[in-house]
């Protein structure tokens, strides 16, 4: 049956529709972030519901977290100068998306605003709004807290991203309302800024220094999920004396400022306070009232459930039924790492459930645990380069039970411009396990089927070494390395290893550079460079000499240095190529006059693709890959918060760490 957020969803695309151009064109629904598991199960719904309007596509997007605001902007104003035939958004600020709304309205784009609302300055320049109090939300949940534990005590709040305006009307709502109808004294707001990780930790932290609380109000799903869990881990999370008023998602919870019954094809849900052309209002007390009507997945028969209750795991616990934990590592923060029992995920429709058992140890984890990269936002679960074995996998994906796997990290939204022209390597909308979401330094993981590639021919050491050899790969094809061609790699760290491993491969003739003298003799003993060369004050003169004066046909900077990548750009031949594999959070400058009178080709390369990684486990199935030489140390997922600081120094002579889950 059609429930209400069904009708919803399909009705906000067919306004949009409905106002756009009678040609048909492309729908852009622009939400929140892409990372939530809610926003992405919406994005399930509306790509069912743009199925009934003929001659329409619609896109999806959402900035990585919700404090991102600038990306969402700028996702707009895209929309804008694509001229696509209308918009749906879900505004993460209300007046910073109002000038970009105006841009559209200017080009005549009808945009349709849901879940938020926008300033009043914005009210003009879009055509409908279908919106959710969360004012009225939040007035509920105290309601119904004050009528669980009474009118005096002390509760605490979790919120996440403060000045945000559904947490204004949400937090403002429940407090207002705490203050009219009780004495209850009041913890925090804490902000956890939308991660389960940050909420887990504050929640931990508040019941430590107030064991008194009597309730905990979580105000939105990342929020309410690390709550719960806190709950669980302290022996609170079973019904007694102390109620939990979560607001999760799934029904019976309150969700986005709702009372919620999810629908398993949208994700969204019902509270009564959409305000819609034909005046619907379901009834909102029985939805809250009727509890869950899906019970949990078997392992061997998947059984539908409410595409946004995939955290039913927690609630479950919470409740007193027993699910299995499993170890988890997380890097709070720079330099911090901690081990934890988690709930074993339960997969997504499209999702393969993973045991995940080898993690290959990367530069951006070294990064990440010293804050050097750019794209992530802490606590985070790294590691993106694993094999696991399926222990869960959807019908039709091609896998079973048992099956021994590697993972594409990228999890590529399939619809952008990059997207689009089969560079899902570089989507607009990205997502890298282990660095925008949680990644796999865990025992089980879910991730979505058409990422999940079988192992076959190749171990699940070697498996695990596929990413990062397939960014090498990448990068050498994208410079069109040829044979015969000299090529100079700059830094010999796992990366630069690679480039010179498939430069070789491809027939050309490869010098190393480096600081470090091992890693140099590493890479002609066992990588077959031809030269290496040791950074110092004569380098240039001996690289010069390998080459006859000439220089290289192609450079490739590996460094992650941004005085090495500057320096890069004094080693290309007139008419050659330098190519940036590495990234930094810094800026770079370089000679323009050089750079001309070379004319040298600049360019970046970014992660890798299928093509890519299939080009690697041929290599390796052909033994043209030294994997045992590359995997030179060893470490159990239970040691590596105790062990990880030492793969940094260079007297442990580490050139690719694999972690054993």
């Amino acid at each position: 049956m059609r429930t209400f957020q069904l009708s919803l969803l399909a009705a906000t695309l067919a306004l949009a529709t409905g106002l756009a151009h009678a040609a048909g064109g492309e729908i852009a629904v622009i939400v929140k972030t892409s990372s939530s598991n809610y926003w992405q199960n919406v994005q399930k719904g509306a790509a069912a519901a743009i199925g009934d309007a003929k001659g329409y596509t619609m896109t999806f997007q959402g900035p990585a977290t919700e404090t991102a605001i600038a990306d969402e902007v700028n996702m707009v104003e895209n929309a804008v100068n694509r001229k696509v035939a209308g918009i749906v958004l879900a505004p993460s600020d209300p007046d910073a998306l109002v000038p970009a709304v105006k841009k559209a309205w200017e080009a005549h784009i009808p945009v349709v605003i849901i879940d938020s609302a926008l300033a009043d300055s914005g009210k003009q320049y879009y055509q409908s709004f279908l919106s959710t109090d969360n004012k009225k939300a939040g007035e509920l949940c105290a309601k119904a807290l004050i009528d669980r534990i009474g009118q005096t005590g002390k509760i605490a709040i979790m919120s996440y991203v403060a000045g945000a305006g559904s947490e204004i009307g949400r937090v403002g709502g429940f407090r207002d309302y705490l203050k009219a109808h009780s004495q209850l004294q009041v913890v925090g707001p804490f902000y956890s800024n939308s991660q389960m990780a940050t909420a887990l930790n504050q929640t931990t932290d508040t019941l430590t220094a107030n064991p008194d609380l009597k309730g905990i109000f979580g105000a939105n799903e990342p929020t309410a999920v690390g709550m719960g869990r806190a709950l669980e881990q302290s022996g609170k999370g079973r019904q007694s004396d102390r109620d939990r008023l979560r607001r999760q998602s799934g029904p019976a919870r309150l969700r986005q400022g709702r009372h919620a019954r999810c629908d398993r094809r949208t994700g969204l849900v019902s509270d009564g306070r959409s305000r819609r052309e034909n005046g619907d209002q379901p009834d909102r007390e029985k939805a809250c009232a009727e509890g869950p009507r899906h019970g949990r997945r078997d392992r061997d028969e998947r059984q539908h459930r409410p595409a946004g209750c995939k955290e039913r795991a927690v609630l479950t616990c919470l409740n007193g039924q027993t699910r299995i934990a499993m170890l988890t590592v997380i890097c709070e923060t720079p330099g911090t790492l901690r081990a934890e029992q988690r709930t074993k995920p339960e997969p997504l429709d499209n999702e393969v459930l993973l045991r995940v058992k080898r993690v290959g140890v990367c530069g951006t984890d070294l990064h990440i645990f010293t804050g050097k990269q750019p794209y992530l936002a802490y606590p985070r679960v790294m590691g993106h380069e694993l094999s696991g074995l399926v222990e869960q996998a959807p019908v039709g994906s091609g896998l079973v039970a048992g099956d021994p796997v590697y993972v594409m990290p990228y999890l590529s939204c399939g619809q952008c411009i990059a997207c689009r022209r089969g560079k899902t390597n570089c989507c607009v909308n990205i997502q890298v396990l282990g660095v925008h979401r949680d990644g796999a330094f865990t025992e089980y993981l879910s991730v979505p089927a058409q990422f999940v590639h079988k192992a076959e021919g190749i171990t699940l050491d070697q498996a695990a070494m596929v990413e990062f050899l397939a960014i090498g790969a990448h990068a050498v094809r994208r410079a069109d390395v040829k044979e015969g061609e000299r090529v100079l790699v700059v830094g010999a760290g796992p990366i630069g290893m690679a480039v010179l491993t498939f430069s070789r491969l491809r027939g050309a003739t490869v010098t190393a550079l480096d600081t470090r003298a091992d890693r140099l003799e590493f890479c002609v003993q066992q990588l077959g460079a031809a030269a290496a060369v040791q950074i110092g004050q004569d380098d240039r003169p001996q690289l010069s000499a390998l080459t006859d004066g000439d220089f290289f046909d192609v450079v490739f900077d590996a460094t992650g240095n941004p005085k090495a990548m500057e320096r890069g750009f004094e080693f290309i031949a007139h008419g050659g190529r330098y190519v940036l594999v590495s990234i930094v959070s810094d800026t770079i400058t370089f000679s323009d006059p050089e750079f001309h009178k070379r004319e040298a080709t600049l360019l970046g390369s970014r992660n890798a693709t299928a093509e890519d990684f299939d080009t690697v486990v041929k290599a390796m199935r052909a033994g043209l890959i030294p994997d045992r030489a590359l995997n030179t140390h060893r470490l159990a997922l239970a040691d590596v918060p105790a062990r990880f600081a030492t793969l940094l120094d260079p007297a442990g002579g580490v050139v690719k760490a694999i972690v054993e889950c």
